[in-house]
């Protein structure tokens, strides 16, 4: 068990089990144990077996060519809960998976292998104009969006995010 302090968060307790950085080989799922007051339990899956596409966030991700990164999947659910993601404080479904990853809709770039912390479940609001003044309007509910954050599995550290309505 490792005492965390995550930026904004507070003290934070996290208990991640099997997923320290790893040789090649088949790792089962580990999840991380009892999550934090607000923040959602994480899974980690060990690498990608097959590419994976959000056309919709503009991230494709395949299965890593190293399958050796100098940090773990702790350290990865930590800058990703860290940088505020909303994923962390509202995703149930939240997964970890060592993959490369490239970004398709910006001119970033993200080194490589990455940490994929994804949910399949953050709430997101329809996008468009506000209501026009004087018009009565109903709240809009909100739908279910998909959020995947990328951090450098060598360096433990924030690269990217992005969420969007895509499966």
């Amino acid at each position: 068990m490792r005492i965390l302090r995550p930026y904004g968060l507070g003290l934070v307790v996290l208990a991640l089990a099997g997923c320290a950085a790893r040789p090649p080989i088949a790792d089962p799922p580990a999840t991380t144990g009892q999550a934090p007051s607000g923040l959602a339990q994480a899974r980690y899956q060990g690498p990608l077996r097959a590419p994976m596409t959000y056309p919709g966030l503009g991230i494709e991700l395949r299965p890593p060519a190293d399958l050796t990164p100098l940090t773990d999947c702790q350290q990865a659910y930590t800058a990703a809960c860290g940088h505020g993601e909303a994923l962390c404080q509202f995703g149930r479904n939240l997964t970890i998976v060592l993959a490369d990853a490239t970004l398709t809709n910006t001119s970033l770039t993200v080194s490589n292998p990455v940490y994929a912390v994804m949910a399949t479940d953050v709430p997101c609001y329809p996008k468009g104009p506000a209501p026009s003044p004087g018009v009565i309007s109903t709240l809009r509910s909100p739908s279910l969006c998909v959020e995947v954050s990328l951090v450098d599995a060598n360096t433990g550290t924030f690269a990217y995010a992005a969420s969007g309505t895509t499966p």
